[in-house]
């Protein structure tokens, strides 16, 4: 049994430093969850989706009100039926209300859930960290072609990429909509547009030319694109291209990871984020 004073404190970082990322990944994954729950409990947001509802609610309740007073004044035989829907939208309300004061009161016990789980996770990776590096150094060892770590850019790569990753998760569980920027990939539509444009031109060209070849290539490609605009990814997309890079870079070379950024800055631009990320999502 050992302790490692260093694993515990800086966890996925410490792992990351060197370049023992399997171990990195898989504990940046649950330190983020539970950070995500510390910060949801103590600080977040968490009736946001709740008190939507009720000021949806209110709004419609408003609008009923103004029916049932021109009811009043012209129509009192829809009297009824405008009091009626009021009073459902009422009792719809309070039961809304409720749900808001539930999910206050169960705050501070996500936190606490966080918490634990954190320093769960923390112990873990103190107890594992000196088996992971014996077992790392022996296969070193045996293959010097393998990179020892404790290299600048493994300094570097895991502090940026374990910070991008939680801060832009914590920020987008805790606080939704706080940082408009991440809910979608920054574009604008005349691109996506534009670029659709010019592609249904040369797809008409390619139909005149190959007639029915074509045709069923243009009808199966929309009809795949149909069907993705129902499906929506929510995470941060900054959190997605930090990931892939990295794991592009670190399997493939930093020459790949240019080419995976500038592909997935390209899908962004052209405003098929969410597609393209609900294709991955499908590829598994």
């Amino acid at each position: 049994f050992s302790f490692n004073l260093f694993a515990f404190l800086l966890g996925p970082i410490w792992f990351g430093m060197r370049n023992v990322w399997n171990w990195a990944l898989a504990f940046l994954i649950i330190e983020t969850f539970s950070v995500v729950q510390i910060i949801r409990g103590f600080f977040g947001n968490i009736t946001a989706d709740a008190v939507k509802k009720i000021e949806q609610v209110q709004s419609t309740i408003d609008f009923r009100n103004k029916q049932l007073e021109a009811a009043i004044e012209n129509n009192p035989d829809k009297v009824e039926v405008y009091k009626r829907a009021i009073k459902s939208l009422e009792d719809a309300m309070q039961g809304y209300a409720q749900e808001v004061q539930q999910v206050e009161a169960s705050a501070i016990w996500i936190a606490i859930f966080g918490i634990v789980l954190l320093l769960i996770v923390k112990f873990l990776q103190a107890i594992f960290a000196n088996t992971v590096l014996e077992s790392r150094y022996s296969e070193w060892l045996s293959n010097k072609l393998l990179s020892p770590g404790m290299k600048l850019k493994n300094y570097i790569s895991s502090g940026i990429f374990t910070l991008v990753i939680m801060f832009f998760s914590v920020v987008h569980y805790s606080f939704p909509g706080w940082i408009e920027i991440m809910n979608n990939f920054p574009t604008h539509p005349e691109i996506r547009l534009s670029s659709i444009k010019w592609v249904e031109t040369a797809f008409d060209y390619a139909v005149i030319k190959g007639d029915a070849l074509f045709t069923a290539i243009t009808i199966g490609i929309r009809s795949v694109l149909d069907f993705l605009e129902l499906l929506f990814v929510k995470t941060p997309w900054i959190v997605i291209i930090t990931t892939i890079v990295t794991l592009t870079g670190l399997s493939a070379g930093p020459r790949a990871a240019i080419y995976s950024a500038g592909f997935l800055a390209y899908m962004g631009f052209l405003g098929f984020w969410v597609k393209a990320m609900t294709t991955l999502a499908l590829l598994g």
